[in-house]
């Protein structure tokens, strides 16, 4: 997960586990969600652009265009009863969870990335 330490501000990655210990803010992407009943703004298959947190720390974030792939989706990983309100798959192939925030995922006019195969050759 990307986390800023409160001491200097550094953005570094770390496990759930020691976020506690390094004294940190929990940064974009982290499922914070509890109440899986409420209504989302996206359907599954819709295009969207989401905040790339993964960009946090090395080219700041950007919204990177992508398809919602799921909805309330949960690690077995994460605490118990935290979930990403969206799992979307980008274009270039990265998976993000996202939260339910305008501030996170929005509507894209991107159209869908098609990927086409010859069989037999090069």
């Amino acid at each position: 997960w990307a986390i800023r330490l409160e001491s200097t501000g550094e953005v570094v990655k770390a496990k759930i586990a020691n976020i506690e210990i390094l004294g940190a803010q929990i940064l974009d992407g982290t499922p914070t969600e509890r109440d899986t009943s409420i209504s989302l703004d996206f359907s599954v298959g819709d295009r969207v652009e989401c905040l790339n947190y993964h960009t946090i720390g090395v080219s700041g974030p950007k919204f990177e265009a992508g398809t919602v792939a799921k909805h309330w989706h949960r690690e077995e990983s994460w605490p118990r009863g935290l979930y990403a309100a969206y799992l979307v798959q980008l274009d270039n192939g990265v998976r993000l969870h996202c939260k339910n925030s305008e501030s996170y995922i929005r509507n894209s006019e991107m159209p869908p990335v098609t990927i086409q195969f010859k069989v037999g050759g090069y």
